[in-house]
């Protein structure tokens, strides 16, 4: 299973084209995991809307707001319903068209002010089980609709020590607790401990790299929990540590502080441990690897100028092979870069390449 977020905030939504969409719709049905936020729906609207979910019109523009303090229900498939607050204001949008196998899977009910009583249970967040695999659209940028802070930040305050930088568009707490459910019921393999990272690699059947990470200034717990089978050997891999006394390697203020020791149980602040890990895995599939790419049509060329004609009027001079690279659909368009065109009143030649 795979976990993406596909979110798009800022001052207002681009355009996707169809092929974007297709490529979604692809990844899902293979068993991927698309979280979209309504800027990415609006996006898609030019395009016919993804997934069959469409904003209705002028919805994007004229949001119903709802007010700091309202509580949203969060259903995610297979749990109970949870109440969250949320601590800042939001934005929810109304769709057009949904389909109609979507459920609901967040609602906020009318606060109690009378400024806002449009509805006594507005959507929030939808789920659609899509071929293999699932989509979660938010009807919210998934982030605040306003400041939660003063801008333009107040510099002394933001360069305080030990003290979290103000965060100006917080996550909506339903939103973050919906992709805190999706990760970790589809994308946790292992866990280290409270306050710590893992990222890991899958080398083959059973075996994997684990990297455990403690950004924090303080020792925590340690010990690896797998999520997907049965740890039968665990190998630590030994890291260069040189860095550790370089400057900058501690935040200012910390050179030559105590993080703490790494043992069998517990790691030290700001240290990085790597091990080889083998498990028995249960419920582990396995996405089949990208079939390399391979020209879907015949006979179509994309001009392109090669470095060999930089100076030419019109031309960039760029390689063919960058000018391919930097099109990573181009086998679905095109098989033949086409490089120069020489015409006069008796022929024309076409010096093209072709691609294998």
């Amino acid at each position: 299973m795979h976990a993406t977020v596909f979110a798009k905030v800022g001052s207002g939504p681009s355009e996707m084209r169809m092929e974007t969409a297709d490529k979604l719709q692809q990844y899902v049905n293979g068993g991927g995991i698309v979280v979209l936020t309504v800027d990415a729906i609006s996006a898609f609207g030019q395009a016919g809307g993804v997934f069959g979910f469409q904003l209705a019109p002028m919805t994007h523009a004229n949001p119903t707001r709802v007010p700091a303090g309202a509580v949203v229900t969060v259903t995610y498939p297979g749990d109970m319903p949870v109440g969250v607050t949320e601590a800042t204001i939001m934005d929810v949008h109304a769709l057009a068209l949904a389909p109609a196998s979507a459920i609901s899977i967040a609602t906020v009910a009318s606060p109690t002010s009378s400024s806002w009583s449009r509805a006594a249970a507005l959507p929030c967040a939808l789920a659609l089980q899509h071929g293999k695999g699932q989509v979660i659209a938010l009807l919210t940028s998934g982030v605040a609709a306003t400041p939660a802070v003063h801008l333009p930040l107040d510099e002394e305050a933001a360069q305080q020590k030990n003290a979290s930088l103000p965060i100006p568009f917080p996550a909506l707490a339903h939103a973050q607790r919906l992709l805190n459910r999706t990760l970790a019921r589809h994308g946790l393999l292992f866990s280290a401990g409270t306050g710590l990272t893992t990222t890991v690699a899958r080398k083959g059947n059973g075996s994997y790299s684990v990297l455990v990470s403690n950004s924090g200034l303080m020792q925590r717990p340690f010990g690896l929990v797998c999520h997907v089978g049965t740890i039968t050997a665990i190998t630590e891999l030994s890291l260069d540590q040189s860095e550790k006394g370089s400057p900058g390697y501690a935040p200012t203020g910390y050179d030559g502080a105590d993080f703490g020791h790494s043992t069998p149980t517990t790691i030290a602040g700001l240290d990085v441990r790597a091990f080889s890990v083998t498990i028995v895995e249960t419920g582990v599939t396995v996405a089949p690897a990208p079939a390399p790419a391979f020209p879907t049509t015949r006979g179509m060329g994309l001009p392109v100028a090669p470095a060999y004609a930089q100076g030419r009027a019109g031309s960039t001079g760029q390689p063919i092979q960058e000018a391919i690279l930097l099109r990573p659909s181009f086998f679905q368009h095109f098989d033949t870069a086409v490089v120069s065109i020489c015409a006069s009143a008796q022929a024309r030649v076409v010096y093209y390449y072709v691609c294998k």
